[in-house]
């Protein structure tokens, strides 16, 4: 269970520890989700479920339907630490193993109800940005004077579609998202490469049937050279 006190390491330590378990509840679901896509117009749709696990982690799992027979589904765990927290974990698409955690504190979702005009808190909020930027890109370079250079404190940015947000890495693959900003904030430099990430995010999460199940389809800076390789070793058109 996921405690105030916890370490980064640990918090990525006991996420890995229960990933399994909230993988393993949403496979027994694919039948009803399928059920459920069969009946469903006008996509994309979303549906949200949370599931107590048995470390007694609160998973929020965000399900995607992109057409009839076409869903995929994103799992993060909430945390309750001066307001809601959401881990949220990722899974390599190549190799089907974890990949990236990325937590997103309140001062985020505060800063990104601001700029997107939302009225919204708690779950409530996170579900909706789930819903606008359940896809992003996350890049270790800062970009000054159209140069690149690696900051020695690890920041990153996270190019999503409607904000960029704003950290660093704190483990191991794992980053702490604390704030946002609107793409028009960024300068110079920043800004182009700022937008040619968001139009790469744009890219892939527009386009359906990238994958199908049993592959969990979670797209993390996935370029389309990726997902044509991908494509080719499982042998679909």
């Amino acid at each position: 269970m996921l405690l105030l006190n916890m370490t980064h390491e640990e918090v990525r330590n006991e996420i890995l520890k229960d990933l399994p378990n909230v993988e393993n509840w949403e496979r027994h679901l694919w039948k009803d989700f399928r059920r459920k896509s069969l009946k469903m117009h006008d996509f994309p749709k979303y549906l949200f479920t949370e599931y107590v696990s048995p470390r007694k982690n609160t998973w929020l799992v965000s399900t995607k339907f992109f057409g009839k027979d076409d869903f995929s589904s994103t799992f993060g765990v909430l945390q309750i630490q001066n307001g809601l927290v959401l881990h949220q974990a990722f899974v390599n698409q190549a190799e089907q193993r974890f990949s990236t955690i990325c937590t997103f504190i309140p001062h985020f979702f505060e800063r990104y109800a601001q700029y997107n005009n939302l009225d919204l808190k708690g779950k409530a909020l996170i579900k909706q940005m789930l819903k606008d930027d359940c896809s992003f890109n996350i890049d270790k370079t800062q970009y000054i004077s159209g140069r690149k250079e690696r900051h020695r404190d690890d920041n990153v940015h996270a190019c999503m579609k409607n904000v960029v947000g704003l950290g660093y890495e704190v483990g191991k693959r794992h980053y702490l998202i604390k704030t946002c900003i609107t793409y028009d904030m960024s300068m110079g430099k920043q800004k182009e490469i700022f937008e040619s990430k968001r139009n790469d995010v744009l890219r892939v999460t527009a386009k359906p049937s990238l994958f199908t199940q049993p592959l969990t389809r979670i797209n993390l800076g996935i370029t389309e050279k990726v997902v044509e390789k991908l494509k080719r070793k499982l042998g679909m058109k």
